[in-house]
């Protein structure tokens, strides 16, 4: 695992959620405000909770399952499963989010693989 990788992971794990929160919540005001959130690095999930503004209640996202895939010197992102609590949310989701590659800039490749422990079999890739 990379030096930047355990700092990130460290830096979560020790930084205040109310810092997060704030931080958050002050550049979105009059937009959305985070009410919860979690990242489980090991487990490769995402879940949030946020109040929309103009909408009744919470939303509710969870992304899980992340997979990174190699084509050739790229990699790809890909979210396996999506869901919320808004069936219009869920539709956007599965229909711009779920499945879709999202490529990784090269200089960030080892990263993203060491925050979410990803492994590949043979020792070419990175």
């Amino acid at each position: 695992m990379s030096f930047k990788s355990c700092l990130i992971k460290c830096a979560y794990k020790l930084t205040p959620k109310k810092m997060v929160y704030w931080l958050v919540n002050s550049n979105l005001k009059g937009i959305v405000e985070l009410i919860y959130y979690d990242i489980n690095f090991d487990e490769r999930k995402i879940h949030s909770k946020v109040h929309l503004e103009g909408e009744e209640g919470l939303i509710e996202v969870c992304l899980e399952d992340f997979s990174l895939i190699k084509y050739g010197d790229q990699y790809k992102l890909i979210i396996q499963q999506v869901q919320s609590n808004r069936p219009w949310l869920n539709e956007a989701l599965t229909r711009f989010i779920l499945g879709q590659e999202i490529k990784i800039p090269e200089q960030q490749i080892q990263l993203v693989q060491d925050l979410f422990s990803f492994k590949f079999p043979d020792s070419e890739n990175k």
